[in-house]
């Protein structure tokens, strides 16, 4: 009886434990009403819920490291780090819905949404008990996890096109192409468990395994989701356009694309720099110094894009 109890004990802890929400992946967040954003990597979980990983550090206010745990859909963490040589340290906790987290800090209220994994790069796949192989590339992967790519040609039956989606941990994709002028269609399904891909076709099962990587950079930061929105930079460019930085009487200036200020001063003529050396999108780049982007038309840029996106 001990030991039948005992083997329940260890099953219902285990079945508790298998139950916890996998947090490991990318997450992208906005804090304090968007003045703050950014990506954080959680790379290890435990079975006990603890968990820890780090920020992007592509931008100022996005740099740390984070250790926390989980308890059922609530998660806390601390972040460490330091700014200009000054150390911090917050507290931030919330409640997890699905890919999406909503929670606070200590001077604010964020929210993280969970980034697809980033499949981009070569595969190496076998099919149907090894009887078929290749390789595959994804070279294009959007921010909602639909990706495209092609085989890599290497036999007759290494050929075609793909085109798919990621929705969590679940990724399927349509295979299109021709064999001796044969045209055919496949449904891939599978699951994406590190860097692995396992799952079935119409005719077997098959596996796929990560090569190596294309060149890439973190995806569109420290501008969040609101850089996805095509609609944002459009909206900035409207503003780099009509604004009027503040000026003196007898001056001429105004804003070039990476918000710069350029033109006739009263010490002489401003020339556009050099595009600044930085891994940010303009998007992001923008966005990062839109409270202080400011004109005596059309307010500063934040408040513009924030009242047009209304």
């Amino acid at each position: 009886m001990r030991r039948l109890l005992a083997l329940c004990a260890t099953f219902t802890a285990w079945t508790a434990l298998g139950q916890t929400i996998d947090l490991v992946g990318d997450w992208r967040w906005t804090c304090c009403d968007n003045k703050h954003s950014g990506v954080w990597h959680i790379t290890t979980q435990g079975l006990d819920g603890k968990f820890a990983g780090k920020f992007s550090g592509q931008a100022p206010d996005d740099v740390g490291t984070l250790e926390g745990s989980l308890a059922g859909n609530q998660m806390e963490f601390v972040r460490k780090g330091s700014i200009e040589g000054e150390p911090f340290e917050q507290h931030w906790t919330g409640a997890i819905q699905g890919d999406r987290i909503v929670g606070s800090l200590e001077y604010g209220e964020f929210t993280a949404e969970r980034m697809p994994p980033d499949l981009r790069g070569t595969w190496r796949w076998t099919c149907c008990g090894g009887v078929h192989a290749g390789t595959w590339e994804i070279a294009r992967q959007e921010p909602d996890g639909t990706f495209a790519g092609k085989f890599g040609g290497t036999s007759a039956d290494d050929v075609g096109t793909m085109e798919g989606k990621i929705e969590g941990k679940r990724v399927q994709f349509v295979r299109r192409g021709a064999v001796e002028g044969i045209t055919f269609e496949q449904n891939w399904i599978g699951t994406i468990t590190g860097k692995a891909i396992r799952g079935k076709l119409e005719f077997g099962s098959f596996s796929a395994d990560f090569v190596r990587a294309t060149t890439r950079t973190i995806r569109e930061l420290p501008g969040g989701g609101i850089c996805f929105d095509p609609q944002t930079l459009t909206l900035m460019d409207e503003w780099l356009k009509e604004a009027s930085p503040p000026q003196r009487p007898g001056e001429s200036l105004r804003y070039e694309p990476w918000g710069r200020v350029v033109g006739m001063s009263r010490t002489g003529e401003i020339a556009a720099p050099p595009r600044p050396e930085t891994p940010l999108s303009r998007c992001d780049w923008l966005w990062y110094h839109s409270t202080r982007l400011r004109s005596t038309n059309l307010g500063t840029l934040r408040e513009y894009v924030d009242k047009r996106r209304e």
